[in-house]
C-alpha cells in the first residue's frame, strides 16, 4: 500500500472526509449560533447530522465512505480507533463545547460517554442505510434523519440516572 497498510489507507480517507465535513460544519455552526446565546441541543445535533447528510446527498464518494465507516465504528481495532479519536476537527470540537454548555446537568464523563455512543449509533445507522439504499434522498431518508435527530437529542438531554 502507498499508505503503509490498510489502516493507513483508512486513516488517510478518514482524514480527507473529516476535513471536508469540518469546513461545512463550521459554516453551519456559525449560522446557527449567530446572535443566539443559548442554543438548543437539537439545533446543535442538527448541525452534526445535516452536515453528513448534505454531503451524502451531493457526493456518491461520500456515500461509499459512509459504507466503510460503519465497519470502522463496529469492528474493534484499538490502534485505528485511537488514531481516529486523535483527529479532533475544529467544527466538531466547537459543537461539543456548545453542547456541554447546553446540558449543565450532565457530568463531563456522562456527556463524553453519551456523545461517543450517539456518534457510533448514528454512524452505524447511516452506514447501514448507505449499504441498503440508493442514496439519502426521499421521504424515507428524511424519516431516518428525523429519527436520528430525535434520538441524539433525547440521549443528550436526558437526566443522569447514576452509575458514574
Amino acid at each position: 500500500y502507498h499508505f503503509g497498510s490498510r489502516d493507513g489507507l483508512l486513516l488517510a480517507l478518514h482524514d480527507r472526509r473529516m476535513r471536508q465535513l469540518d469546513a461545512r460544519r463550521r459554516a453551519r455552526l456559525d449560522a446557527v449560533t449567530a446572535g443566539q446565546a443559548p442554543i438548543a441541543v437539537r439545533d446543535l445535533a442538527r448541525v452534526q447530522l445535516d452536515t453528513i447528510l448534505e454531503l451524502a446527498r451531493e457526493d456518491p464518494g461520500f456515500v461509499d465512505y459512509l459504507k466503510l465507516l460503519g465497519e470502522l465504528v463496529f469492528v474493534p481495532n484499538a490502534e485505528l480507533e485511537r488514531a481516529i479519536e486523535r483527529f479532533e476537527v475544529t467544527g466538531t470540537a466547537a459543537v461539543r463545547r456548545r453542547v456541554q454548555a447546553s446540558v449543565p446537568h450532565l457530568k463531563p464523563a456522562t456527556l463524553a460517554r453519551r456523545l461517543d455512543l450517539g456518534r457510533r449509533f448514528i454512524l452505524m445507522s447511516l452506514s447501514r442505510w448507505a449499504r441498503q439504499h440508493d442514496g439519502f434522498a426521499g421521504r424515507a431518508a428524511d424519516r431516518l434523519a428525523g429519527d436520528l435527530l430525535d434520538m441524539i437529542t433525547a440521549m443528550l438531554t436526558a437526566p443522569e440516572t447514576g452509575g458514574d
